[in-house]
């Protein structure tokens, strides 16, 4: 019986990973074991969420190279946008545009005003103009002269959001050319006058010989 029952035991299936012995002190029974299971050791369950402190450890070169491959295309942005920003602020000092600029500034006196008109009509059609300072700079002399100073004063708000001090104006208008706060004070001895030719205006005056 007993080596019938053994046979018997033998042949039972088994899953995976387990083998079957017989204790020798009880031969009838049969001992089911898991070869996979480690005494003493505990198998972490399997997680396949991102953890990325378990990324560095592991693999440090990888973190290494996104790091660079950020820093590289942070570098490029930064460059695109530096690069069409000074495109922008070349509206009137580009290759292309640079003869109305030269034209216009010889123009900024009361005697060249017809021209210098052609000239900011010009400089008003232009892409971005309000981004170049050395535009803005002619459309306020130009309404300095004509004596329009809110439409002055409206370009000037443009020019000291652009306007660089370390970098000025553009050559063509001399070596010292007006300042922002300089122009401002030109607007308003435009409003100085404005007013009292306005004043003038209304005072009535009798006839010499009623006197």
């Amino acid at each position: 019986m007993i080596g019938k029952n053994a046979k018997a035991q033998s042949g039972k299936r088994h899953k995976r990973g387990e083998m079957t012995t017989f204790d020798s002190e009880h031969p009838n029974v049969a001992i089911t074991s898991n070869l996979d299971e480690k005494p003493g050791v505990a198998v972490a369950p399997h997680s396949s969420a991102w953890d990325p402190e378990r990324l560095i450890q592991s693999k440090p070169h990888i973190v290494v190279v996104i790091l660079v491959v950020i820093g590289v295309i942070g570098g490029l942005i930064w460059y695109w946008q530096q690069t069409a920003a000074h495109k922008v602020s070349m509206a009137c000092t580009n290759a292309k545009n640079l003869p109305i600029l030269q034209e216009a500034a010889s123009e900024l006196n009361p005697e060249g005003v017809d021209q210098l008109r052609t000239n900011v009509d010009k400089i008003q059609k232009l892409p971005h103009y309000k981004q170049d300072p050395n535009c803005l700079y002619t459309l306020i002399s130009y309404y300095i002269i004509t004596g329009d100073a809110n439409t002055g004063r409206t370009y000037l708000g443009d020019l000291r959001k652009v306007y660089k001090p370390k970098v000025g104006f553009n050559a063509v208008y001399g070596s010292n050319p007006y300042t922002p706060d300089e122009l401002a004070q030109q607007l308003s001895f435009v409003d100085t006058q404005n007013n009292q030719v306005n004043k003038n205006s209304f005072q009535v005056k009798e006839p010499a010989g009623l006197q």
